[in-house]
Parts: C-alpha cells; structure tokens; sequence
C-alpha cells in the first residue's frame, strides 16, 4: 500500500463529490464533528470579521471545482500526519459511491474550515494535487502561507489560477 496520498486517488479514482464527502468526514473526525456555525464562527474570530469570510464562503458554494481542490488540499495537509492516513483512505473508500447528500453551503463551509486549518496549523508550505481532465491526480506546486485570510484567498486564487491555466 502506498505512502502517497496521490497513488491512493489514482487508486481509488474518487469523483469530486466523494473528495468533498470524504474531507468532511475527515474534518469531522479531526474537530469532534464541529457544527457548520462552530466552524464559521471560529474561522471568522480569526480573520477578525465575517464580510471577506462571507464573499469567500459564497463564492465556494457556487464553485464546485473550487470545493474539490479545497477538499484536496486538506486531505493533502492531512496525509502528511500518518496517524490520519487509515483515516483518509477509509473516508476515500466509503464515499466511493455515495450519493451527496450535504448541503453546498456545508460542503463550502467545510472547505473553507479546512483551509482555515491548514493556515494556523503552522504549515508553511504545501503540495497540491489537482485532478487532471483524464482523471488521474497529480501533485503540483508548494504554497506558502502569511496570515489567517492571505493563506484562504490563496488558496481560493491558486485553485483559480490553475483552472484558467488548464
């Protein structure tokens, strides 16, 4: 069994709304299932406000490729524990055909929770998998973070950034 998160998405080849079921489980699991608003409130006393948060977490919600490359990027952050890793891979395995049944604004609150952990988790650099047209995975570029919303605008921009580059 492989040690890198990407063998295992090429593996299992989850489509983006079992990428996005399985960062919330994981999510889940690491917070002791945090509520949508524990999650809002917590990310917003941090940014020091709601109004960026708010136009961030709107602009996920009606951003499905954004949502996944969100839900990417936190199961990369993740994985680089390998406590989580039976974690992540039983997430990745069990959404395998399921059906969504979470709310969009959920799923944009998670993501946005999520990248809200990779900034404060004390990462300064990241590497990001991106799903390719032909379905494989394939980790790319390393992100460095300065401050609690600057790490989730870039993570929104270069999740941007990549997808107008394709």
């Amino acid at each position: 069994m492989s040690d890198r998160l990407v063998d295992v998405l090429n593996t299992l080849n989850p489509n983006d709304e079992a990428l996005e079921i399985a960062a919330r489980a994981v999510l889940s699991e690491m917070t002791g299932d945090k509520t949508r608003d524990e999650m809002r409130t917590e990310v917003a006393s941090a940014a020091g406000g709601v109004q960026d948060l708010d136009q961030l977490i709107r602009r996920l919600s009606g951003a499905p490729d954004e949502r996944r490359d969100a839900a990417l990027a936190f199961l990369s952050w993740a994985w680089e524990n390998p406590d989580n890793r039976p974690a992540i891979r039983g997430a990745l395995q069990g959404a395998r055909g399921k059906l969504p049944a979470i709310e969009v604004g959920i799923l944009a609150i998670a993501a946005m929770y999520a990248m809200y952990l990779i900034a404060t988790g004390g990462k300064k650099e990241m590497h990001v998998i991106r799903k390719e047209e032909n379905g494989r995975f394939v980790e790319e570029k390393s992100v460095v973070f300065a401050s609690v919303l600057d790490p989730i605008r870039a993570i929104v921009e270069v999740i941007s950034g990549i997808r107008k580059h394709d």
